[in-house]
């Protein structure tokens, strides 16, 4: 996740979270992430599991 992402400002992620999962899926990388965004495209909100500072968290960023 990168500073002035969209997600950073309006969704609760921080620079440099790892994302672990996206809607109950493992993500490996960024194409694994965009195939589960795009999937998910209807909803309004997608759940995360993100490693930030070796301490795991869980996140539902908007979508819309």
């Amino acid at each position: 996740v990168w500073n002035h992402s969209p997600a950073v400002k309006n969704n609760g992620l921080k620079k440099g979270d790892v994302i672990l999962t996206a809607d109950g899926e493992k993500v490996r990388d960024i194409k694994d992430f965009f195939a589960i965004a795009v999937k998910n495209k209807e909803k309004d909100k997608l759940d995360l599991v993100v490693m930030r500072n070796q301490v795991e968290h869980k996140l539902s960023v908007n979508t819309k």
